[in-house]
């Protein structure tokens, strides 16, 4: 009898030990990923009673940021030193696949020989488009995934996005945009609930930091027109246009390469020009909706009616339209 309870006693300690081992979960982003742009990584760590070593191994050649570099060696293995805790954690990363990059590829890790768990395989994003725009996805730096719906019967965007922690312009967030050559007019009423800017205008290219934009910027207290002009320079904004002056309808025109933004004044209806300037472009642009949070932790939620996207074709075929808009 006795030893039967001895028995069932050391089958209930090695149980209980096994069950209690801590086991990392790891989330991937569900869309996939883009060659050339950030993949974002997710870590999420339990309670721990010692100390121990958090080891992720990232897929050979894609170069791993978000993250101190004393933690990633040559090979790209990211191997953490975790003290005991009594609450959870979460780790952020992100990987650049190549351009050349195809088909799928595997993500794995442990603590202390306990696999992670969650998400281990990340394929080729698909197109989605979403409402009038040909596709949605993240861009810059960026570990939560963002995401962009339309709602056919009230004509509205919602756009989450995030961003680099500390980072206070819109390098990093999520867009849903369409690749267009030649003149355009956008136009949509945008708000954000925050932490951060709703905005709407044009990059040249979404894959590349530090890209050309040109933007019209909308959080809780106003508006201005954003840009940053050439690639690579400071960004600049005009002057705010307080909330009570304006409720979010404004205005991105092209025409050749000048870019004009409006607001509309919400005491008059009165169309009023916020910025205009001349940016030299190589078609296509990216014309989009976009939001921004500046934290990789927290998610800026932005709101798009309204929204009218107007092409005009090229450019020099395009002069008689601009009379309707002018």
């Amino acid at each position: 009898m006795n030893r039967s309870f001895s028995l069932l006693g050391v089958l209930f300690v090695l149980i209980q030990s096994a069950s209690s081992q801590p086991v990392a979960e790891r989330r991937l982003p569900e869309r996939g990923y883009l060659p050339g742009a950030s993949v974002g990584v997710i870590l999420t760590v339990p309670a721990l009673d010692s100390d121990t070593t958090l080891i992720e191994i990232t897929p050979s050649g894609w170069p791993v940021g978000i993250i101190f570099s004393r933690y990633v060696d040559e090979t790209g293995q990211i191997t953490i030193p975790l003290r005991a805790s009594a609450k959870s954690r979460t780790f952020h990363y992100c990987v650049m696949p190549p351009p050349s990059t195809t088909g799928d590829y595997s993500f794995c890790g442990h603590i202390g020989g306990n696999a992670t768990t969650g998400m281990t395989t990340v394929s080729p994003m698909k197109i989605e488009p979403v409402g009038i725009f040909a596709d949605h996805r993240d861009f810059g730096d960026w570990t939560m995934e963002g995401d962009a719906s339309f709602d056919a019967l009230t004509g509205e965007y919602v756009i989450r996005g995030t961003g680099v922690s500390g980072s206070n312009l819109p390098d990093f967030g999520h867009a849903a945009f369409s690749v267009i050559s030649g003149d355009f007019r956008l136009k949509a009423k945008v708000s954000s609930d925050g932490p951060n800017a709703a905005y709407i205008g044009f990059v040249d290219n979404l894959d590349e930091k530090e890209s050309t934009w040109y933007t019209v910027w909308v959080d809780k207290s106003g508006g201005a027109a954003f840009w940053r002009t050439p690639q690579g320079a400071s960004w600049e904004a005009s002057p705010d246009i307080p909330s009570d002056l304006q409720d979010g309808l404004v205005e991105v025109v092209r025409e050749g390469n000048v870019f004009t933004s409006y607001y509309y004044n919400r005491h008059t209806g009165e169309r009023v020009k916020m910025d205009s300037r001349t940016i030299e472009l190589t078609d296509p642009i990216h014309v989009c909706l976009a939001s921004w949070s500046g934290s990789f932790k927290v998610y800026n939620v932005a709101h798009f009616s309204e929204v009218e996207l107007t092409v005009f074709g090229e450019r020099q075929s395009s002069a008689e339209n601009w009379d309707l808009y002018k």
